[in-house]
């Protein structure tokens, strides 16, 4: 018998030996522009169990996955069982990124495979031929990020839009929207009629479409847009095939695209000249302050009403709190705001009103009332002062002894 193992080795002949099943992992490829997805799969020869996922980490995005597929197959008399795990991701960042090893039990043994490393490059691959499709398709409808400034004063509006370029597409479809650090964000409201144009890029003619349109503002000077928006355009092309009736069909691509958002500087309010009434109101604004009437009977009413009006930050900033006497009841004001929101920011009027009801006879003072804001078109800081105001009270009883009257304004 050793002979005869030695004589068939000599001869070359194998013995079969039953080899450990390997996990084997791959990518439908390894080079990749940022945002684009990247197919893998994980597959192991034989009836494995307990099959644990990558670490995908903070580098990967997982859209789908694990789709898993079992398969049996018997070739000549031989049984042999294949598991297949797949993975749709997508590439968070650009370099060089690592998925690590998946791994799988098998016979009380855990099996892993091999790290896959990939190259991400920034923006979207291209292909090379003008013909592709991919090609094609994007000379057809193309998408733009525009602002309506590139700086800003921290409380100054500005407005980001959605255009969208296109010849014959279907509407867009975000898939991820950038992220608007330390701004105030609304979607602002666009009429149909407004939405719709026409314009000339690189000398072709484009319609265009005003797919969305955001008001931001700034509240402090690190605020900044991140990430990149990434959009589905579904776009339509020539295509190589004809009908019955002998017309060319066309063939719809959906481009998957990531936008690039234009920079955008944010300036900090200077310090100088920065009155001690700045509540951080940005824009242009009228404000006024009076009294429904100056002389009443005690126990009467009368009413303090302040308003603010113009363009800017209207919402968002605070209304000066008038000092009262003490010798005067005081409700909780009524606030009042007819706001609307256009590409200037928040426009309109904001109010409020303050019941007053004074219990003794005597004259009392309200100091005035300051209000400032900051001017991005002048850079300049603007004090406007309302009153001081005086109120008479007729008859009445006099304050009781002991209430001092001091610093309340009673003459």
């Amino acid at each position: 018998m050793k002979r005869l193992l030695t004589y068939l080795l000599f001869l070359g002949i194998g013995i079969p030996v039953h080899a450990q099943p390997v996990l084997i992992g791959e990518a439908d490829r390894y080079q990749l522009g940022q945002g684009e997805e990247v197919r893998l799969s994980f597959t192991f020869q034989g009836n494995g169990e307990k099959f644990e996922a990558p670490d995908f980490g903070a580098d990967w995005l997982v859209l789908a996955g694990p789709n898993h597929s079992f398969q049996t197959s018997i070739i000549n008399g031989r049984m042999s069982q294949e598991q297949r795990f797949n993975f749709l991701v997508r590439p968070r960042k650009t370099g060089k990124l690592t998925i690590d090893a998946a791994r799988i039990r098998y016979e009380g043994q855990w099996i892993e495979s091999k790290p896959l490393e990939f190259e991400v490059m920034k923006g979207m691959s291209r292909p090379k031929d003008p013909n592709d499709p991919r090609s094609r398709a994007a000379r057809n409808s193309f998408m733009k990020l525009r602002l309506s400034k590139s700086s800003v004063y921290v409380g100054e509006a500005v407005v980001l839009d959605y255009v969208l370029y296109y010849n014959n597409a279907e509407m867009p479809v975000e898939e991820e929207k950038p992220s608007f650090q330390g701004f105030y964000t609304k979607e602002l409201e666009v009429d149909d009629a407004a939405r719709r144009g026409q314009e000339v890029v690189e000398g072709r003619n484009y319609r265009t479409y005003l797919w969305k349109r955001y008001l931001l503002i700034p509240q402090f000077s690190s605020a900044k847009i991140e990430g990149q928006p990434l959009m589905i355009l579904p776009t339509y092309i020539r295509g190589q095939r004809r009908d019955i009736f002998g017309r060319i069909q066309q063939e719809l691509i959906r481009q998957r695209v990531l936008l690039d958002v234009p920079d955008l500087k944010v300036k900090a309010l200077p310090e100088k000249g920065r009155p001690a009434s700045f509540t951080g109101a940005v824009g242009e604004f009228r404000f006024s302050a009076e009294l429904s009437q100056d002389q009443v009977e005690a126990d009467g009413s009368t009413s303090l009403r302040i308003e603010l009006s113009g363009k800017g930050n209207l919402g968002l900033c605070a209304l000066p709190e008038p000092i009262f006497p003490k010798e005067v009841e005081v409700f909780d004001p009524e606030e009042r705001e007819q706001i609307r929101l256009d590409r200037q920011g928040q426009r309109g009027t904001r109010s409020t009103e303050y019941l007053i009801i004074p219990r003794y006879r005597g004259t009392y003072k309200i100091p005035a009332v300051r209000f400032s804001y900051f001017n991005p078109k002048t850079a300049t800081y603007v004090e406007e002062v309302a009153g001081p105001f005086s109120i008479e009270v007729l008859g009445g009883a006099t304050a009781p002894t002991g209430v001092s009257t001091a610093g309340t304004g009673v003459a």
